[in-house]
C-alpha cells in the first residue's frame, strides 16, 4: 500500500491542548469518511464552503495521498525526509517544513505509517513564513530550479495549486498545521 501523507489545520488554542497533553490528536482527526469533522480542501472547494465549514468547526485538511514525495521533489528538488536514516528536515528550508515538520506532537510518536513519524506540526508562526515562500512560487518555476521536467510538473500543477492555498489558508485564519503520514 504504501505511506500516504494528509495536512490538517487547527485552532493555535487546539494546537497548544494537544502539546499539554489535554486533548488527544484522536479528538480532532477523524477518518476521512467522518465528515462531521473535516473538510476535504480540493481544488474545486469554494472560499464560501470553506469559510462556511471553518465556522461550523470543521477541520480543513488536505490529502496528497502517495504523491507527497514527487511534491517535496518540486518544492526543494531533495527527496523526501528519511529519519530512519538520519536525513530529517532542514528547518531553514520552510517548503521542506511544509511538508514535513521539524517537531512531532508528544504521545503522537506511535501514530501513523510507523515510528519515525509520528504527527508532526508547525505553529501559526511557521506556518506563515511557509505561505510567504509558497505565495513567492508557482509550479513552473520551482520544476526549472528543482530540475524537475515539464511533463512532470504539468501532472503536479492540481496538487500543487491545492497544497499552496490550503497554506495560504491556513496562514489567513492564524492556524497551525498537523502533518500525518498513514
Amino acid at each position: 500500500m504504501g505511506m500516504t501523507a494528509q495536512y490538517v489545520m487547527v485552532t493555535a488554542s487546539e494546537l497548544q491542548e494537544l502539546l499539554s497533553g489535554n486533548q488527544s490528536f484522536d479528538d480532532i482527526w477523524r477518518t476521512r469518511s467522518d465528515e462531521s469533522c473535516c473538510w476535504f480542501f480540493g481544488s474545486n472547494a469554494e472560499q464560501e464552503q470553506l469559510k462556511a465549514a471553518k465556522k461550523n468547526g470543521q477541520h480543513l485538511w488536505v490529502d496528497l495521498d502517495k504523491r507527497y514525495r514527487e511534491m517535496h521533489w518540486l518544492l526543494t528538488g531533495e527527496n523526501f525526509p528519511a529519519p530512519w536514516l538520519g536525513h530529517l528536515p532542514k528547518s531553514d528550508n520552510l517548503l521542506s517544513l511544509a511538508m514535513y515538520a521539524e517537531h512531532t506532537v508528544p504521545g503522537t510518536e506511535d501514530r501513523g505509517y510507523d515510528q519515525y513519524y509520528g504527527v508532526r506540526y508547525l505553529t501559526p508562526a511557521r506556518v506563515k513564513e511557509i505561505a510567504e515562500a509558497f505565495a513567492q512560487s508557482t509550479v513552473f518555476e520551482l520544476a526549472e530550479k528543482n530540475d524537475l521536467d515539464i511533463e512532470n510538473a504539468e501532472s503536479m500543477d492540481v496538487e500543487f495549486n491545492r497544497f499552496q492555498q490550503f497554506y495560504l489558508y491556513a496562514a489567513k485564519a492564524d492556524d497551525a498545521v498537523l502533518q500525518y503520514f498513514i
